[in-house]
């Protein structure tokens, strides 16, 4: 599956315009900041996809620099924060095995020294069993963020889905080792992704 850009990272008052174009085999994204000083995120963004590309991530077509846009190939309208939310919510399965591609993502873009910093349920998209992050924050000097806060994401992604889980009444799954997971997640007890990886895969789809 696909890690897909959108706008999230321009300076207060500038426009990002994200549009979806069809005149190819596949449909593809075009992102174009329109704030003058928006050219060097554009161009971090860009530099983040090629340093990043391979499995979970977006390919990029493109990067216009002379009109400040990205070309990416599309990645799909569902999130995991729309599809748990569903009438027909997905099963706990898949959401399990969303979890468990973000966490592969995310473990692989680490060890190539990468930070996403912006790993939230409306930041994955969502197709078949696989799953992808988006809008990875990407500015010209950095703001700190880390693996930790990464980790952390990732951590609201468990907590939201053992949240609908619970609200729900789902029988497939403890909701409480799910929250106990997030909880490990965000306070900091698991220090890696590939350790975040190997509870994730531990933790069997069942209750008990």
């Amino acid at each position: 599956m696909l890690l897909s850009p959108v706008p999230i990272d321009s300076p207060p008052f500038h426009r990002t315009v994200v549009t979806v174009e069809w005149s190819g085999e596949r449909p593809t994204v075009r992102k174009q900041r329109t704030g003058a000083s928006d050219v060097a995120l554009t161009a971090a963004e860009a530099r983040w996809l090629r340093d990043a590309a391979g499995p979970g991530v977006v390919e990029l077509h493109d990067h216009d620099p002379d009109a400040d846009a990205l070309i990416t190939a599309y990645a799909g309208p569902r999130t995991l924060a729309s599809a748990v939310t569903e009438r027909r919510s997905p099963p706990a399965a898949t959401v399990i095995a969303w979890l468990r591609s973000v966490s592969a993502t995310l473990d692989r873009i680490h060890r190539a020294g990468l930070i996403h910093g912006q790993v939230r349920p409306d930041h994955v998209v969502v197709a078949g069993r696989a799953a992808a992050l988006i809008s990875p924050r990407v500015l010209p000097r950095g703001d700190g963020a880390s693996m930790a806060d990464d980790l952390a994401g990732l951590g609201s992604l468990v907590t939201h889905a053992a949240w609908v889980w619970a609200v729900t009444g789902t029988r497939e799954v403890d909701a409480d080792v799910w929250r106990q997971l997030a909880e490990s997640l965000v306070g900091g007890e698991i220090v890696s992704a590939a350790r975040a990886v190997s509870r994730l895969g531990s933790i069997s789809p069942g209750p008990g």
